[in-house]
């Protein structure tokens, strides 16, 4: 746990970089803003050192991104095993539903590898389709995850729904919702990047407005929780969302 002022924004946003998460999902903003903005130069027939920029921008913080991501599939693995109950009479819809979307996401993360390797010149295979599956199974994987997290979080709703009211019911409700809101922005994305009509053909600078929207809202779930200070303390205590 670490010690900060109270209410100081730089402290709270340099804790959020200290997780790799925290970086990736700043990354993640980074790269679909250069993406939006990239097509505004484009649509606003900017000169092509502006349109060049944004790209190489948006390039290098997927990149990155790829980097932060490496081994992530052994840490969802290992949280998709720690899911599973040892009595499996406890397993519900909910659960269930989480369960599958972690496998699907150690998935997209497992094939991640191997698109950056080609990106950056260490795996070149002589059958490019090899290449072009690979992108597949990952967004694919990344889809897959998407549906099943909006049916997770659909049911959870459900649930809740006949729940009575309280502040921890709220605070469930609040966070299923964001999260249906997050995937129900990267689902076209993932569409889009399966090469899926209409999506392909969409111009790309909405996938961008999207995708910044998502992460703008991931970005504000993990950002650290402050404990208010009392008039007589000087430090109050953070702890990650």
């Amino acid at each position: 746990m670490s010690v900060i002022p109270a209410h100081d924004r730089l402290g709270e946003f340099l804790l959020l970089l200290e997780t790799t998460n925290g970086r990736d999902k700043l990354c993640r903003l980074i790269q679909y803003t250069s993406k939006a903005m990239k097509w505004r130069m484009e649509t606003t027939k900017q000169s092509e050192e502006k349109v060049k920029m944004w790209h190489e921008l948006m390039a290098s913080m997927s990149l990155v991104r790829k980097v932060l991501r490496f081994f992530r599939s052994i840490a969802v693995l290992r949280a998709l095993r720690a899911a599973i109950p040892s009595d499996m009479s406890k397993m519900d819809s909910v659960l269930f539903f989480n369960i599958l979307a972690k496998f699907c996401l150690a998935n997209y993360f497992f094939w991640d590898h191997f698109s950056f390797a080609h990106k950056v010149g260490a795996w070149k295979p002589k059958d490019q389709k090899l290449v072009t599956l690979t992108g597949q199974l990952a967004e694919g994987s990344w889809l897959a995850e998407i549906v099943l997290t909006l049916i997770e979080n659909l049911i959870r709703l459900q649930k809740l729904s006949s729940v009575d009211p309280s502040p921890a019911v709220d605070t469930a409700r609040n966070a299923a919702l964001r999260s249906i809101f997050r995937n129900l922005c990267d689902a076209p994305l993932a569409c889009h990047f399966l090469g899926i009509e209409p999506f392909k053909s969409h111009p790309h600078g909405h996938f961008g407005v999207l995708g910044a929207a998502s992460s703008a809202v991931s970005l504000w779930e993990m950002w650290p929780q402050i404990l208010v200070a009392t008039p007589s303390t000087t430090c109050t205590h953070v702890k990650e969302a």
